[in-house]
């Protein structure tokens, strides 16, 4: 409604489909939010071109098609596209290996956009952000480490977006409130993508925790930013962490490259 779209028509033609980003191609987990969408890989769309930008496939991996004789069918769509963008090594490998085309790497696109003017700042002070899906900071380690180093600096933990029990507090928020608490506060805590995002957006003095379901992107964007010093190995680590200013300069060097790498891209592409 925002956008002024109150509804889309499939029927109706488009000069360009972008499809992306984030994991649009990752089609071989279980669960509700996943799933093969012939869709998402160009199927019947009504489209003068169709691109794809900073996609991925998650954990699908290209065994994963193989296992379930998508690989094929995954490919062919693929080799339909006008150009393909990804944002991962494990994305780029499969485009590569199933079209026999090197695609382009990319920022997420909050990497590259500007809403600060939409971003509200949060009420609290002097707190920690954790910004983790629900229930997998669950180590009992992990939950002491965290606890420990806050009240050293006497600092609330506060979770936004999803609920954690140990937490000082818990708060439910639109997606820029979750922005705001992230770029207010002291230190961050994540396990997500996207918490590591917005860290970097942000400048901030963050630790993440990589889990199984989101390795392959995470751990990507870290070396890409040579940010692999804030991966916690191990929580006795997780101080040090904290307390490690970030090489501000030369990681908004890198962040102003690859956003001209991007928006070239997408200027080229949609013109």
């Amino acid at each position: 409604d925002e956008l002024g779209i109150s509804s889309i028509n499939t029927d109706e033609h488009c000069d360009i489909v972008i499809i992306g980003s984030d994991e649009v191609f990752n089609c071989t987990q279980p669960g509700n939010w996943y799933g093969f969408s012939p869709n998402l890989f160009g199927q019947e769309l009504n489209a003068g071109k169709v691109i794809s930008y900073a996609a991925s496939f998650g954990q699908t991996k290209l065994e994963d098609l193989k296992k379930y004789c998508i690989d094929g069918e995954v490919g062919k769509r693929l080799r339909s596209f006008a150009v393909l963008s990804v944002r991962d090594q494990n994305s780029y490998e499969i485009v590569s290996a199933l079209t026999d085309k090197s695609p382009e790497c990319h920022l997420d696109p909050v990497l590259i956009g500007e809403f600060d003017e939409r971003v509200p700042k949060p009420k609290d002070t002097d707190y920690i952000a954790v910004y983790a899906y629900a229930n997998r900071i669950n180590d009992r380690k992990e939950i002491a480490a965290i606890k420990e180093f806050a009240k050293k600096r006497k600092l609330k933990i506060i979770s936004v977006g999803m609920y954690q029990v140990w937490c000082d507090k818990n708060i439910i928020a639109t997606p820029f409130e979750i922005v705001g608490y992230i770029k207010h506060a002291k230190y961050v805590i994540t396990d997500t993508f996207h918490g590591c995002v917005f860290s970097i957006k942000y400048q901030k003095r963050f630790a993440a925790f990589s889990r199984e379901t989101n390795s392959n992107k995470l751990l990507d964007l870290l070396y890409k930013f040579d940010l692999q010093n804030r991966l916690v190995q191990g929580v006795n680590s997780l101080e040090v962490i904290l307390r490690t200013e970030p090489n501000t300069n030369a990681i908004l060097a890198m962040l102003e490259n690859e956003q001209n790498r991007s928006r070239n891209f997408l200027r080229e592409n949609l013109s």
